[in-house]
């Protein structure tokens, strides 16, 4: 069954603000799976850089890690963007599809991970790749607000004990 992925409105709108930086945008969607849905509760950023290579900050790598240890119902959708420099450099291919690098690493990923997601967000699409082909539907859903703090809440309190 393919998985539905529920990305809110303000992660949306988010992700696509960050579309118009001069840096590329790296990070997780955090989420918990209820049968086929997946909903989405925060965006934690993990790095930025050019369009030539986005780095992983190390301290936020340990923090999402230690999070999904803490826990482990959630996992991760990983996230970068497409800035508007990224497709003026080269080409309006990368405004509707994922470099030859970020394919390779998804699809080394995969071969570890059958439930690997990876979303591509550029200035004009929001590209979600499984190997289940999952839907992406961006909406408003009544309880995001909650979710979003409790989980902000547990990544401010690792971040203060690391």
């Amino acid at each position: 069954m393919k998985r539905i992925v529920i990305l809110p409105n303000e992660i949306a709108d988010t992700l696509y603000r960050l579309t118009s930086l001069s840096d590329e945008f790296s990070g997780s969607l955090l989420y918990r799976q209820q049968g086929n849905l997946c909903l989405v509760e925060t965006l934690f950023g993990t790095g930025s850089g050019n369009e030539g290579g986005v780095e992983t900050d190390r301290r936020e790598d340990e923090i999402l890690n230690t999070f999904f240890r803490e826990f482990p119902d959630y996992k991760s959708i990983d996230v970068h963007t497409h800035t508007e420099e990224t497709v003026r450099t080269y080409g309006e291919k990368y405004s509707w599809n994922f470099s030859q690098g970020d394919a390779t690493t998804m699809e080394a990923k995969l071969r570890e991970n059958l439930d690997y997601m990876a979303m591509l967000v550029t200035p004009d699409t929001r590209i979600l790749m499984g190997r289940d082909d999952p839907v992406l539907r961006v909406e408003d859903y009544r309880d995001f607000k909650m979710y979003e703090k409790l989980v902000s809440e547990a990544l401010v309190n690792i971040r203060r004990n690391l």
